[in-house]
């Protein structure tokens, strides 16, 4: 009897679904199938992130396609919920905030948990090298903030989002780029709340393969 691998059990229910890798692949986001045939062929290793976006396509739960021989950050593994999901925030000269929103399945440690984050595309090229335009960033709106951390806020006099480095000193309120081209937004700190709205913070940033 065969030893499955977590890259036989999505080919298993991959040929079930009537999918083809390219198939898969168009539904992950990934350009070919290339990766989708390294997978299969336990060539290449997949992590929690990258199990969930696998199993939502294939419409099966992420526990069917986890073998024990994967390296798991935690056990037992969280289980997967769904946030919102809002497909524009600029890491960049910015973009207009999308008030419209989808769901988001990530490895949540409970519903609630969920219910106060979200996730969001990044777009340019600001947070290079630690944040690509295409990653997802899941966000926490009730994580407490310290400087140097992650975030995302809004402009509300053009209603234009961002994400970048959070500062704050007693007198201002900054917001720094990773990418030495850009420089740092510098508000009043009388501008928070009024002017500049905080979102949350930065927990975890997602790549596709």
């Amino acid at each position: 009897m065969k030893d499955f691998k977590t890259g036989d059990l999505i080919k298993k229910y991959r040929i079930e679904k009537s999918m083809t890798q390219s198939d898969l692949a168009a539904k992950i986001g990934f350009e070919d199938r290339s990766t989708i045939s390294k997978i299969e062929r336990n060539q290449r290793n997949v992590n929690q992130e990258q199990i969930a976006k696998i199993a939502a396509a294939l419409d099966v739960p992420p526990s069917k396609l986890i073998i024990a021989d994967i390296p798991i950050e935690t056990r037992p593994l969280p289980k997967v919920y769904n946030c919102k999901y809002y497909h524009s925030v600029s890491a960049g000269i910015g973009t207009f905030a999308d008030e419209d929103c989808d769901t988001y399945s990530y490895f949540f440690n409970s519903q609630a948990q969920a219910d106060h984050c979200f996730a969001v595309d990044i777009e340019g090229d600001s947070m290079l090298p630690e944040l690509r335009s295409g990653d997802v960033a899941i966000v926490d709106t009730e994580k407490e903030l310290s400087n140097g951390d992650v975030v995302v806020f809004v402009d509300k006099s053009e209603d234009l989002g961002y994400i970048k480095q959070y500062h704050k000193t007693d007198n201002e309120i900054m917001f720094i780029s990773y990418n030495s081209a850009y420089k740092p937004m510098i508000f009043p700190l009388s501008a928070l709340n009024d002017r500049i709205k905080i979102c949350g913070k930065v927990i975890k940033s997602l790549r596709d393969f």
